[in-house]
């Protein structure tokens, strides 16, 4: 999709005015289209968290099943969609928390686990070479490993480590710092054409000459690569690496992973020999940025579930923007993990037919795009495709913004029913947003 330059100012101002005006016009009703009392939508509101966090399948039935994934988790080639993908999935997950170990202790752990470390723990914080700014190891927590588990190599990245730290990773990953950089460390020239999130790019090379080494001294054996939150990010960039450098099949999984590149990228990487599964649950922001400004999307197949497990319906996937703190949760290791037990435990129910068709994690990544797409559509495209790397980043206002969507999250009625992309009501926008809020009020520094 083609950029173009328009006024930074005015994006901005249309960007806020239209927040508040979603703020003002949406209707607090209820599903009859009556008005809501005060204390009625405090009601409707605290209905639906309930629903929201309530379990929907035999608590004994949950208990039987995390102990079959945790004394039976395994390492599968990745196909089509099976249970035996979750037990892939809770491998890989468990990878993700051993990952976390301080690097000095990372042995003991793994020799536990019955795997084997490759060399050292990668922790370029402790190389000279390392830059901590904002694009840096300092964004996924900066250490990964390389290991081998029987006759599988596998590849892990930490996350941040930190459940304190949200605004300050939407702050990396809003698109406004979201500039892209070209793949120029790829042997292949057209793919080395191809660019994504810069500074992921940035971080990941701070990795890339171990992870190529380590992997490549084992050209025999299956390749998994796993992160979650911002490891995931880098999951998806040494996937695409060790598939185009090594010419090898690559087995990927991630957790509550953000996007990475655009639609070229996405075409490059499905034409590699890899085969990646992105577990999201429910409303987990991280994985619906970067992606406002510019038009970054996901790759792979997706396995979206609410708090229970349950797979999302194909017309219920998730792509909004606006979000609130309390969505946070579910990006939390600890909601994927119970996430997983808890679809594990509706698979094996024959009558669960999502779990059945072996196309839905495919479908529901099409619905995704579809409903991202619809977005695109919806919003006038020159009045927001601007270059990125232009914007004020020191002045826009994420805390305050954050605010404002957790306000807006709260209205019931009429807003649940409508659809990502129709919550913003572009043709409501004055055509002279100066005589609305003019420049000089706008509160970047409060």
């Amino acid at each position: 999709m083609k950029i173009y330059k328009i006024d930074i100012t005015r994006f901005i101002l249309v960007l806020m005015v239209s927040l508040l005006l979603i703020s003002c016009n949406v209707t607090k009703t209820s599903d009859e289209g009556e008005e809501l009392s005060k204390k009625e939508l405090n009601a409707t509101s605290a209905a639906e968290e309930s629903k929201r966090l309530e379990t929907k399948v035999d608590t004994e039935s949950l208990k039987v099943n995390e102990k079959k994934l945790l004394n039976n988790p395994e390492l599968k080639k990745l196909g089509s969609f099976s249970d035996k993908i979750l037990r892939t999935g809770m491998r890989s997950l468990q990878h993700t928390y051993w990952v976390m170990a301080e690097a000095n202790e990372m042995k003991d752990y793994l020799d536990t686990a019955g795997v084997e470390l490759i060399g050292d723990v990668i922790v370029p914080g402790d190389e000279k070479k390392a830059e901590f700014l904002d694009y840096g190891v300092i964004m996924s927590g900066g250490q990964a490993y390389v290991v081998t588990e029987m006759d599988k190599i596998i590849v892990a990245f930490r996350d941040t480590g930190s459940d304190k730290r949200w605004e300050r990773i939407l702050n990396m990953l809003t698109d406004a710092r979201a500039t892209l950089k070209k793949l120029s460390f790829l042997d292949d020239p057209e793919l080395a054409q191809i660019s994504a999130h810069e500074g992921f790019v940035s971080e990941y090379m701070l990795f890339r000459e171990k992870v190529i080494d380590y992997v490549g001294k084992h050209p025999d054996k299956e390749i998994y690569v796993v992160g979650h939150s911002l490891g995931g990010a880098l999951t998806t960039l040494a996937s695409f690496d060790i598939a185009a450098t090594l010419g090898r099949e690559v087995n990927a999984i991630t957790f509550g992973a953000p996007r990475v590149g655009m639609e070229e990228f996405r075409d490059a990487f499905n034409n590699l020999p890899i085969k990646m599964y992105r577990y999201v649950v429910a409303n987990d922001p991280i994985p619906r940025v970067p992606g406002m400004l510019i038009p970054y999307e996901h790759v792979g197949e997706l396995i979206q579930i609410d708090g229970s497990g349950d797979l999302y319906d194909l017309d219920n996937v998730n792509t909004a923007l606006l979000f609130s703190t309390r969505d946070f949760t579910d990006h939390h290791k600890s909601s994927y993990y119970f996430g997983l037990v808890g679809l594990y435990t509706y698979c094996q129910n024959k009558d669960y037919e999502k779990c059945s068709d072996k196309d839905y994690t495919s479908k529901l990544a099409k619905a995704e795009r579809d409903s991202q797409e619809q977005f695109w559509k919806k919003i006038p495209l020159d009045k927001v495709n601007f270059p990125a790397d232009k914007l004020p980043v020191d002045k826009i206002p994420v805390g305050k913004m954050l605010d404002l969507k957790n306000r807006l999250s709260d209205l019931a009625g009429k807003a649940k029913s409508l659809k990502p992309w129709e919550q913003i009501p572009w043709e409501d926008v004055p055509s002279d947003l100066d005589a609305v809020i003019p420049e000089e009020k706008i509160p970047w520094g409060n």
